[in-house]
């Protein structure tokens, strides 16, 4: 049986059959304080007593119950009850828990000393008396500084003061946690911390022994105190990203090296002092000098400067009037204003502008000096020839000429037309010039600025993209809206002589007349042109250019022709695989690479622009000539005058292979010319000097009719360009002892 403690109860009898029973404790051993010695012998005076059952009552005594065998074989029944006592020395401590279970003046014996706590002095057998011990049952705690119930050797913190014993010179003094200079006296009391010999009072590091004085109080003790020292680091000017790299300096009033870094790695670097252009935008140096045992170190110093892409200085002049761009002026709306537009910065600080290669008729209002041109365009209808010269901070100078028109009166735009068919009004689209290529853009229905027409019935051209395609000056005067022109107009445009016509070519598909601007410079430019038809067998590109005459296109490593077919009457775009080097025969596309600048630029400048007036050319079969005269002397001769030259010519012949067989002059005036001359000749005038050199042919006149007409006996065969011929009369002499005759004058 098991009672409520634990304990398990056991019953028996043995060989005299006497009852026996036993109380163990939980762990299996006799519970000594049960009868002495863990059991209770009981002689019922019988033979044998069997245990039937076995309970606890209320008061928890043991009441077993059971027969006893008799001698003469009969049974008796046998109840027996036994004090049950859990607390035997009566405490109020049951004997399980009673380090004392026969004595009722001990319960415990925290040290096991054999003494109970209520005798001994030292429970916990620590050493301390319990008095003294603020544990006095726990063996491993005697103090209890700041109170808070954990004793001091558990506690982080003894005397409560929020400092760790581990970082606290006095841990269990709350009044104190340092004593910086170690004589045992608290900060808190001691009247100099750090024991230099200057009170805490009078003392600027009274936590440090080495310094007690900060004269310009910067934090710094005397002692330890440097010098200052700053960096002299000038400004930079802008920068040409050709130039590569830049060598940069600065000092230090130390006397010490300074060094550099850039706080911009992808615009520029630097390496001792040397920095490196990367690219375009605003380079930053930083520099620097980190001191030494003398000085401290100096503040740092940026300079910042724009590098700039001189070879994307990319300029033009723009026109404007009234409230927006234009195209052409009109003398009756107000102030023209000229601009030079400089497409490749977003600000003009730093550059210059001169006008004073623009058509002096015209006055600008701001001076020669400025970004702008405005000028009255009253009076000056017409076109004129403008120009600026365009300096970068950095010293690019690109010059910009182009023509402009002034027209008289402002036309009226209607709302129910729309010239160029794209969609919009006429009204509404106005005379502004939104993609800048010289066209108006009430006829302009290309948005791109880098397409024009190349024809009147509107084949496209193209430049690359990114770059402008604008009328030239011919098509533009004429107020085209494409750059197809004929001979004749580049003829009355630049007012072309007889020989600069280039007779010996003929134009197929005619010429064009175009600028591609905003290019880098000295770059090249593709331009795809649409020719009106295929190209002929032997064809050329012919040019003109105003400072060297008409000319075939050069070719070379920047310069160069090609041509392709085009595809559903459109050509390919510039750079297109189909195009083939060359000007070949059925193709009606071609492919000009113009450098600016170059043999073919006809501008002859650099300043990202390449302008071509020129066009597919094959040779002229028959060569044409015209004839021109030089010089008529028209004066009053007399009959001793001997041979004179009366008239000079000029014979220009397109092509060689022309041939000059006879001559017919006329000539009119008071002379006789059957009567007064005796010959007239028809000279070569080799050297064009106005004298004749090889006699062609002679003749007189039959009559006095002014006509005569020269055969020459072996034809002169002309070269193509000019040759040179003079005719010369021979007078006759006076008669016989008159020392001279009448004098006559005469027409030719």
């Amino acid at each position: 049986m098991k009672s409520s403690d634990g304990r398990i109860v056991v019953s028996g009898y043995d060989s005299n059959g006497d009852l026996h029973v036993a109380r163990l404790k939980s762990d299996g051993s006799l519970d000594t304080y049960f009868g002495g010695n863990g059991q209770i012998k009981l002689d019922p005076g019988n033979d044998r007593f069997i245990t039937r059952d076995m309970v606890l009552d209320s008061d928890n005594d043991i009441v077993i119950a059971g027969y006893a065998e008799m001698t003469d074989t009969t049974e008796q029944a046998l109840f027996v009850k036994l004090i049950n006592d859990l607390d035997t020395d009566g405490d109020g401590v049951n004997d399980s828990s009673d380090a004392f279970p026969l004595d009722a003046s001990e319960t415990t014996d925290t040290d096991g000393d054999g003494t109970g706590n209520n005798a001994d002095t030292d429970d916990d057998g620590d050493g301390v008396n319990d008095s003294s011990d603020a544990f006095p049952l726990d063996a491993s705690e005697t103090l209890d500084t700041d109170g808070d119930g954990t004793g001091n050797n558990a506690d982080t913190d003894d005397d409560g003061d929020g400092v760790n014993d581990s970082s606290d010179a006095f841990p269990l003094d709350a009044s104190e946690t340092l004593d910086t200079d170690g004589d045992g006296i608290g900060n808190n009391t001691d009247t100099d911390d750090d024991g230099d010999g200057v009170d805490d009072v009078n003392d600027a590091f009274p936590l440090d022994a080495s310094e007690t004085k900060d004269t310009d109080g910067d934090g710094i003790g005397d002692n330890a105190d440097k010098t200052n020292q700053t960096i002299n680091f000038a400004a930079i000017s802008p920068q040409a990203l050709s130039a590569s790299t830049l060598a940069i300096s600065a000092t230090a009033t130390s006397g010490l090296s300074v060094s550099f870094t850039s706080s911009t790695s992808a615009v520029c670097t630097v390496t001792n002092a040397v920095v490196t252009l990367v690219t375009s935008g605003v380079c930053t140096i930083v520099a620097s000098q980190s001191g030494d045992t003398n000085y401290e170190a100096a503040n740092d110093v940026n300079v910042s400067f724009d590098i700039l892409d001189d070879a994307a200085l990319s300029s033009r002049i723009v026109l404007s009037q009234g409230s927006g761009s234009v195209s052409v002026f009109f003398a009756d709306q107000g102030t023209a204003v000229l601009r030079a537009q400089v497409d490749s910065a977003s600000s003009t600080a730093g550059y210059s502008f001169v006008w004073s290669q623009t058509d002096v008729e015209l006055d600008p209002n701001e001076g020669l000096n400025s970004e702008t041109f405005s000028f009255d365009p009253q009076g000056h209808v017409g076109n004129h020839e403008v120009s600026v010269v365009v300096t970068d901070p950095v010293g690019t100078t690109v010059t910009i000429s182009r023509e402009i028109s002034i027209r008289s009166t402002l036309p009226t735009l209607s709302a129910l037309t729309d010239s160029d068919g794209d969609g919009n009004d006429d009204l509404s689209e106005g005379f502004g010039d939104s993609n800048g290529n010289g066209i108006p853009d009430y006829l302009d229905s290309i948005s791109s600025s880098s397409q024009i027409y190349s024809d009147s019935v509107h084949h496209l051209a193209y430049t690359e993209t990114g770059l402008l395609f604008v009328l030239g000056d011919v098509p533009y005067v004429n107020g085209q809206d494409y750059i197809g022109v004929s001979m004749d107009n580049i003829v009355d445009h630049y007012n072309l002589s007889t020989q600069q016509q280039d007779g010996e070519y003929q134009y197929p598909s005619g010429l064009f007349d175009f600028e591609v601007q905003q290019l880098r410079l000295a770059a090249s430019a593709q331009i795809v042109l649409r020719l009106s038809s295929a190209i002929p067998a032997n064809a050329i590109y012919r040019k003109y250019i105003e400072s060297k005459g008409r000319f075939t296109f050069v070719e070379d490593a920047n310069n160069s022709l090609a041509s392709a077919a085009s595809v559903s009457d459109d050509c390919p775009a510039p750079g297109n695989a189909s195009f083939k080097s060359g000007l070949n025969q059925g193709d009606d596309c071609i492919q000009l690479t113009i450098e600016d600048g170059g043999p073919n630029d006809a501008d002859g400048k650099v300043n990202g622009i390449v302008s071509d007036p020129g066009g597919i050319a094959v040779a002229s079969t028959t060569p044409e000539v015209s004839i021109e005269v030089v010089s008529n002397n028209a004066n009053t001769f007399s009959r001793n005058d001997q041979e004179q030259v009366v008239l000079r010519l000029k014979v220009t012949a397109s092509l060689a292979g022309a041939q000059l067989d006879s001559l017919q002059i006329s000539s009119s005036g008071d002379l006789n010319e059957q009567t007064d001359l005796s010959l007239v000749a028809l000279y070569q005038d080799t050297d064009a000097n106005g004298e004749g050199d090889t006699l062609l042919a002679s003749g007189i006149y039959l009559q006095d009719d002014g006509q005569l007409e020269f055969t020459l006996s072996t034809p002169l065969q002309l070269s193509a360009g000019d040759t040179h011929l003079v005719i010369t009369y021979q007078f006759k002499k006076c008669p016989t002892g008159l020392a001279s005759c009448d004098a006559t004058t005469e027409r030719r």
